[in-house]
């Protein structure tokens, strides 16, 4: 959970950091290793960000389908909390 929050946070600076070399943009997620690209494809859902298929289609690609149903799980459960909230 800690690397999804991590990769939230780089997500949501892309606008401040764009053009810096350690900036998020889509190109990074072809060269993740499979759980640091679970970790962005569960952020990008969350974010609802255009990207979010994109990492989706990269863990199917390479045959990561326990992966993809952890991010499934993992978004659900946060959407049960900020459900919760409300």
């Amino acid at each position: 959970m800690s690397g999804v929050l991590r990769a939230v946070g780089h997500v949501r600076r892309e606008p401040i950091d764009r053009g810096r070399p350690y900036g998020y943009n889509a190109a990074i997620l072809e060269d993740l290793h499979p759980h640091q690209l679970a970790q962005y494809a569960a952020a990008l859902r969350l974010l609802e960000h255009p990207d979010a298929e994109e990492a989706r289609a990269f863990l199917a690609d390479r045959g990561e389908y326990d992966l993809l149903r952890l991010v499934d799980n993992v978004v659900g459960r946060v959407g049960d909390l900020r459900g919760s909230e409300a």
